[in-house]
């Protein structure tokens, strides 16, 4: 039986089908499949052969899809980029000869989002590649403007996920992103009639991705990363909802946050760590698990760290519900390089963060217990040749790899360590991390409430205003161009440290130009100009080294 069945739906009835054949169409949005979305018009499911069929008739409307959709694809269904399995296409088919195909079909009535999970198991894969994105998508889709951002979601909007999985541990987290139950691929796969959904986005936005797992080069960063911390706490604030977590900790009531894990990768001097940062830094210590503690109770936690540390692995993506102000400790096995895994490091340093991020390895093999005997996929290795074997033993640091199961990667990665506790305190200590000015706590980090909320992003100055020039009079015996202008409209309603103004001189019919940043509303300028000559003159305002715009219009003066 499937498990959930969307509503409102209907079948379609044989008068339909003879009144009026199903017909799609499809708009698609974006200049690469790495990039693109696609909005269509009863694109329907066919289970018998697990596919999408597009239904091409008199009334069609076929825009912005490539001159060939099969090079490689037509889009990605999930925010990882450009991976095979990811891939999404239909079948073409004339929708008069599907009509008895079609007969009896459930048709999704509701607007629909249909996508791929990318790990649905894992808590870094479900927030960074499916709930964050998946949060931009719905926000920036036409039926959700003129939404205030505490009622931007859930949205009566049928999720459909197509990749296959279970619902997966965290099944909660993705229903609170619509009022209806998700659809699963294998609820389709369990009916013997097409699906047929009237309105569907296929795809999902890459905005805010931040980092790639190695598929074509060594896992890292993403390049040119959009995302910055206004994108994380938006998301938080609303998942916070979500849990019905409202309280914002005051700076006294900060704690410190060790991440344990309770089979593998273990801190095996656990205990002792936790007495050491309690002693040292004098605050309330809080070993939390999975095992032990809901996903609620470990943000609830988390939202009010000064610190929060743990062994490499996927809690470690809670630190986004970090206040600024605190720190990241994350630690790795022996073998492994902090500088080539950063998926945390790259996320406590977007944009606007402020969360300082700190690594410590274990450098003493000493110290590490290996568990060779267990499973590949669980770090062992005795399925390997002997030789290959001894090599990965003998090896003190991981090389540069590709995803996903580089045996020495595993083998090391999954090992227990006993972490040197006064190596840590110190690289605290020495960063100083409890002492990073904390937000007052009368004017909290607003991960919940709007009111509270500071932009991390520098507002951009707007364009300078009345430009005059004037450059008939000598200074020293000099010609010159004396030009003034007036501030931006709205440079009283940002906040800043500095403003700058950049003036760009340029001979009329002259490719070159002197460019001057000034702190003044007016300058005389003498250096470089000519009696009798025409000049072109732009200006800009620079607010705390943010750019605006030119004047639209070009400046005209002559000597």
């Amino acid at each position: 039986m499937p498990q959930h069945v969307p509503s409102p739906h209907r079948h379609i009835r044989e008068q339909d089908i003879n009144e009026s054949p199903i017909v799609s169409s499809v708009w698609c949005f974006g200049s690469h499949h790495t990039n693109r979305m696609c909005y269509f018009h009863n694109l329907c499911y066919l289970p018998d052969v697990d596919e999408f069929v597009f239904l091409h008739g008199n009334h069609t409307a076929y825009v912005g899809t490539p001159e060939n959709r099969y090079d490689p694809t037509l889009l990605d269904m999930s925010s990882v980029t450009d991976h095979n399995t990811q891939y999404f296409n239909f079948m073409d088919a004339d929708a008069s000869k599907m009509l008895s195909v079609v007969d009896g079909a459930m048709v999704v009535e509701q607007t629909s989002l249909i996508f791929r999970r990318f790990h649905p198991d894992n808590l870094m894969h479900v927030l960074h590649d499916d709930l964050i994105p998946l949060f931009h998508t719905i926000s920036t889709l036409p039926f959700a403007q003129g939404t205030g951002r505490n009622s931007l979601l859930p949205f009566d909007l049928q999720l459909v996920f197509m990749e296959g999985w279970d619902p997966g541990p965290f099944e909660d987290l993705y229903n609170m992103f619509s009022s209806a139950k998700p659809l699963y691929k294998a609820n389709m796969l369990s009916i013997e009639y097409p699906t047929c959904f009237r309105n569907a986005y296929v795809g999902i936005s890459k905005y805010t991705t931040w980092y790639q797992y190695g598929f074509i080069e060594p896992q890292g960063p993403i390049q040119d990363i959009k995302l910055t911390a206004d994108d994380i706490r938006h998301f938080c604030r609303f998942l916070c909802m979500q849990l019905n977590i409202t309280e914002v900790p005051s700076n006294s009531e900060r704690i410190i946050v060790l991440l344990s894990r309770r089979y593998n990768r273990l801190i095996l001097n656990e205990i002792e760590l936790t007495f050491a940062l309690a002693q040292n830094f004098h605050q309330k210590v809080v070993t939390v698990a999975m095992e032990t503690h809901s996903l609620t109770d470990m943000i609830r936690l988390v939202s009010k760290s000064s610190i929060l540390l743990g062994m490499h692995g996927s809690l470690l993506a809670l630190a986004m519900f970090l206040p600024p102000g605190s720190t990241i400790v994350e630690l790795f096995p022996y073998g492994i390089n902090p500088v080539h895994y950063t998926p945390y490091k790259t996320l406590a340093n977007l944009k606007g963060m402020d969360v300082k991020y700190l690594a410590w390895r274990n450098i003493d093999i000493a110290k590490t217990v290996p568990h060779p005997e267990r499973s590949w996929d669980e770090g062992g290795i005795i399925h390997l040749p002997e030789e290959d074997q001894q090599k990965i033993m003998s090896s003190h640091e991981v090389p540069l790899h590709f995803c996903c199961r580089n045996a020495e990667w595993l083998y090391r990665i999954y090992q227990d360590t006993v972490v040197d506790v006064e190596g840590i305190i110190s690289l605290l200590q020495n960063n100083d991390v409890l002492n990073v000015e904390k937000p007052d706590s009368s004017n909290p980090d607003g991960h919940y409430t709007d009111d509270s909320h500071v932009s991390s992003k520098q507002l951009s100055p707007s364009h300078v205003r009345n430009i005059t020039c004037t450059g008939d009079s000598l200074v020293h015996g000099l010609p010159s161009l004396q030009l003034s202008w007036q501030p931006p409209a709205n440079i009283k309603f940002v906040h800043f440290v500095e403003v700058k103004y950049e003036v760009w001189i340029q001979e009329e019919g002259e490719d070159d130009y002197t460019a001057w940043m000034l702190t003044q509303y007016q300058y005389t300028f003498t250096a470089g100009i000519e009696p009798a000559t025409n000049y072109s003159v732009w200006i800009r305002c620079v607010l705390d080294g943010t750019v605006g715009p030119f004047n639209v219009n070009h400046v005209s003066c002559s000597t």
